[in-house]
């Protein structure tokens, strides 16, 4: 057989079980989140079963290690597209107007939402949301919005896949980012080449740990009285009176894989992110020692995250300008030295300049006045590259480690609802059309992509042919994750599965328009002030960095804690304590001779937790659904 036909028979029948695998466990039985998991579970499981196969036949060459890579690179992005926090947003995002389309005041709102991006009101889609007998699929509903959606979606993470190559070698080589994620594939590829290593014992140690507490937490969903961990636990409850009630939420999370992905980021990033939240949530009892009201959530900073995403954008533009300077020079040159990038620097800009320009249009075909296009379609675009940019250096394993929601709530507060709404409320409508952009994590898969990048570097595979594979996922994710979970809805219907937050999520939206078409918002000039104090703290951090050579603090770690802090504080308050000890009595070395263990710790996460559950999940069995495993 052809190496190239076996690899690409490979990568479609491993991205098809993930992606099976997927709609089963995340929506028919609601057990486990697999596909939102970073690295993804099903992507891990293949990756497993192929290092063990090579390792038996003794046929762990070169060549099969890249076919493997290429496989489980494609596997994780289907499985992150057919996840919850994607597919579910994607479809709320054609069907919800119309869902509520006998709602007072909605049908007039309904009516503004162009029947190419979603199927109209009728059986067809009351059989979606509560199930049919039969459970066939009218197709003639679908076709034309899936068309239309897929197009949008394949120009977005293609666009962004073309913008983050440009930077692969800025990224890779000159800045020599970590890229901490890719060691968790790149451990089982290697343990396929047999042989055993001194720090073995290490690795399975934390493997362990992690196994036997999560072992805990299964076994208690079948006996209740088992002793286990739980999730966590909320320690701001225990403060009850004003001022300090408002630390609540202050939640202490059992996430073994964010405490072993995280001894591998940077002491300066860890410092930063649990102390800065920390500070954040102090400055919220101090707001209401001051008599300030305070609605304490537990994404009460998100405007301060996105300004420093956006004065990260910035700095990541400004120090990779080189590197984008000599990539257009070339593009115009016939003997263009881009024979080892991810694409052609001709296509790569090409890509990343065309490809804004159609969603611009798209947009604007669905009812957005041009700015308003432009400008959201800037924040979608530029919080994505950061996003990713945050995988590469620290690995955080989340998928919403960004400000969700700020891609339009920041044009609100800036300019009010009435200035988007355009002349007949039709921007509005748009908005929320597409605001599962904003709060699922669809753009945010691209992060993959230059994930991808490294994990060529580091298997010797050409670097076109993991683009090639992570575009094969994209296109295999929306195809066979969004037939399969029409197929799941038709039969039990999509209200009565997994994901019935997010749907209820996109209907609130029309809820929200509703409100702003009778009332106009004002724009909030403190909202917006939190946004450059984030985007101004970013700055100082990094320009302190600059100018200071032991300044301990760094703005990655500002920006996920204001962004998405409240998961990460505590496993990055324990990594931090156990780094700097190991460094302070050991050395580097001490460092690199532990580093097995919390590998383990985090790989035990994936590999016996998301698996054990994900396939017990199969099962339907009350006791798996009551325990849900959330990743993200």
């Amino acid at each position: 057989m052809n190496v190239r036909f076996g690899g690409c028979l490979l990568a479609a029948v491993l991205c098809g079980v993930a992606v099976a695998w997927v709609i089963q466990a995340e929506y028919r039985y609601a057990s486990i989140q697999l596909g939102s998991a970073l690295p993804a579970i099903p992507a891990l499981a293949g990756l497993l079963v192929l290092a063990a196969a090579l390792r038996v036949v003794r046929r762990s060459t070169q060549e099969s290690r890249r076919t493997v890579a290429g496989a489980y690179a494609a596997a994780a992005v289907a499985s992150a597209i057919a996840s919850t926090p994607s597919m579910v947003y994607l479809f709320g995002q054609m069907t919800a107007a119309q869902s509520q389309n006998e709602l007072p005041g909605m049908s007039g709102i309904a009516s503004m939402v162009p029947n190419w991006i979603g199927p109209p009101a009728g059986v067809g889609l009351k059989a979606f949301l509560e199930g049919s007998p039969g459970g066939s699929i009218p197709w003639s509903l679908w076709l034309r919005p899936a068309l239309s959606w897929g197009v949008l979606l394949i120009t977005l993470l293609t666009t962004l896949a073309a913008a983050l190559s440009l930077v692969r070698r800025s990224w890779m080589e000159h800045e020599r980012l970590a890229y901490p994620m890719v060691q968790i594939p790149m451990r089982i590829l290697t343990a396929a080449e047999g042989g055993r290593s001194r720090t073995a014992p290490l690795f399975w140690i934390g493997f362990g740990i992690t196994a036997c507490l999560d072992g805990l937490n299964m076994l208690r969903a079948f006996y209740p009285s088992t002793p286990a961990l739980g999730a966590g636990i909320d320690i701001g409850a225990w403060f009850t009176s004003p001022p300090w009630s408002s630390l609540a939420p202050l939640w202490v999370s059992y996430r073994p894989e964010i405490l072993g992905l995280a001894f591998l980021m940077p002491g300066d990033v860890l410092l930063t992110a649990w102390l800065s939240y920390l500070l954040l949530r102090l400055s919220s009892v101090a707001r209401a020692a001051a008599g300030s009201p305070v609605l304490s959530t537990a994404y009460d900073y998100q405007e301060m995250g996105m300004g420093a995403f956006l004065c990260l954008f910035a700095l990541l533009i400004f120090r990779a300008w080189p590197e984008l300077r000599r990539t257009w020079r070339l593009a115009f040159r016939r003997d263009q030295d881009d024979v080892d990038e991810p694409m052609p620097f001709r296509v790569a800009w090409a890509l990343a300049l065309l490809g804004p320009l159609f969603m611009v249009l798209w947009l604007r075909a669905l009812g957005m006045p041009l700015w308003v296009a432009a400008v959201h379609l800037g924040l979608l675009l530029s919080v994505a590259i950061v996003y990713a940019r945050i995988r590469c250096e620290t690995g955080t394993p989340s998928v919403y480690l960004f400000p969700f929601w700020q891609q339009q709530s920041l044009l609100t507060n800036l300019w009010g609802s009435q200035a988007l709404a355009g002349s007949s409320g039709q921007g509005l409508v748009a908005l929320a059309a597409v605001g599962g952009l904003s709060r699922g994590v669809l753009p945010e898969i691209a992060a993959y992509s230059a994930e991808g990048m490294s994990l060529a570097a580091q298997t010797g595979a050409r670097q076109r042919h993991l683009m090639g594979r992570y575009l094969f996922g994209v296109v295999v994710g929306l195809l066979l994750g969004g037939t399969l979970y029409l197929a799941v809805c038709y039969r039990h219907g999509a209200d009565n599965i997994g994901g019935g937050y997010q749907l209820a999520v996109m209907r609130q939206q029309y809820g929200v328009v509703a409100a702003r078409l009778a009332s106009p918002d004002l724009p909030r000039p403190a909202l917006v002030m939190q946004t450059c104090i984030g985007g101004l703290i970013a700055f100082t951090l990094n320009w302190m960095r600059q100018k200071v050579l032991w300044f301990p603090f760094h703005p990655v770690g500002f920006a996920m804690t204001s962004a998405y802090g409240y998961h990460l504080w505590f496993p990055f308050l324990l990594a931090w304590i156990a780094k700097s000890l190991i460094l302070r009595m050991g050395g580097h070395g001490a460092y690199m001779r532990m580093m097995p263990l919390f590998l383990g710790i985090a790989m035990g996460r994936y590999l016996f937790t998301g698996i054990v559950w994900g396939l017990l999940g199969m099962t339907g069995h009350p006791a798996v659904q009551s325990y849900q495993i959330h990743f993200s």
